[in-house]
């Protein structure tokens, strides 16, 4: 079997402390090789019409855009090798590109990133949080799932493995259209958190999160395109929880 491949995003060289660090501690979990990408608009780099000035202009960007990530990279005195890439376009559609192109197991990037780039229309698994300083420091993770449709299996292998290392009892979140109290029940290794449809429900389940101070909240691909201000349920609990979540 060969080794996941975790992907950074990055739109800064400024940001890649803030993530990457995060990133290669989950990765180790996963006996993951890492890449970071770094996505930028050739809008922000082209100064004349001209083809060959332009085609000049992203050669010589890319070169400095790459020893500057490797200059940032080797001063944090990684244990884990870390492969860089430049690429430009229209970040959204350079994103889908990338995907298509390379064996990707999980997309990682901060919430901020996603909130002005990040799309789930691809089927890639998208690690999302707000800060990377302490994720993952813990020896095993505390680890959430939410499944609007309140199905308990997981069908991938990457999560699959995450949950099977993770600390028990696993949380699961539901929501039930009826009418029905939240209830705590405990059996083989799970809690199940049931909530009653209504409008308070996902705050409800975003305060438990941090309250139960998970390490990661596992969610189910959103049934649309998934941009950051759809209506979509997995959606709008990204926007509300402070913890991170990894869509699958």
């Amino acid at each position: 079997m060969e080794p996941y491949r975790v992907t950074v995003l990055l739109d800064s060289t400024e940001t890649i402390e803030d993530v990457l660090g995060g990133a290669i501690r989950f990765a180790k979990r996963l006996d993951a090789t890492v890449e970071t990408l770094y996505l930028k608009s050739p809008l922000t780099v082209v100064k004349q019409a001209n083809q060959l000035s332009a085609k000049r202009d992203l050669y010589e960007d890319a070169r400095k855009a790459r020893k500057e990530l490797k200059d940032q990279i080797s001063k944090m005195e990684l244990d884990t090798p870390v492969s860089t890439k430049v690429s430009y376009g229209n970040v959204k559609d350079a994103l889908q590109q990338y995907v298509a192109g390379r064996k990707t197991d999980l997309l990682v990037s901060t919430k901020e990133w996603f909130k002005q780039h990040g799309t789930l229309a691809a089927n890639t698994p998208w690690l999302i949080f707000n800060s990377a300083t302490d994720f993952a420091k813990n020896n095993a993770l505390n680890l959430g799932v939410f499944d609007l449709n309140a199905s308990d299996e997981v069908q991938n292998t990457m999560v699959q493995s995450l949950l099977g290392e993770a600390i028990l009892p696993l949380r699961y979140f539901k929501i039930r259209k009826a009418d029905e109290a939240k209830t705590e029940n405990t059996s083989e290794g799970k809690v199940d958190y049931v909530f009653s449809e209504g409008s308070n429900a996902l705050d409800s389940i975003a305060k438990y999160t941090e309250r139960l101070k998970l390490d990661v909240l596992c969610v189910g691909r959103p049934q649309r395109s998934g941009n950051w201000f759809e209506s979509d349920p997995t959606l709008q609990l990204l926007r509300k929880t402070k913890v991170p979540v990894l869509v699958f």
